[in-house]
């Protein structure tokens, strides 16, 4: 059985493979859209997991231990949820379609 790993460690991991890749061949690569490409690879920048080199490339530190990041089935769930929800929150064209989209995003970060 192949080891389950978080999207933001699968792109950790992606990058570190392919270092000059884009944001849309890691999009494609790992299922992700672009909106959450950019919000993983930001959160990898600002954790000081990668760097993004002058001319675009991406460098990477040694492999950190993710394995004291506490995972349940549970919460791999309700993670995939909020993103799906976030998808759902950019696409809606009003703001009562957003609030509305907004709130449930809201309780499922109440069970993280």
């Amino acid at each position: 059985m192949s080891e389950k790993i978080s999207k933001i460690e699968a792109m950790y991991r992606y990058y570190k493979a392919n270092p000059a890749a884009s944001n849309g061949e890691v999009g494609q690569a790992l299922g992700l859209s672009g909106d959450m490409v950019r919000t993983y690879k930001n959160r990898l920048k600002r954790n000081g997991l990668i760097y993004i080199e002058d001319d675009g490339r991406v460098s990477t530190e040694p492999e950190p231990d993710f394995s004291n990041v506490e995972r349940t089935y549970k919460s791999d769930i309700y993670v995939e949820m909020i993103d799906t929800y976030m998808g759902d929150f950019r696409g809606q064209d009003t703001f009562a379609d957003r609030l509305a989209v907004g709130r449930e995003i809201r309780l499922l970060l109440e069970k993280l």
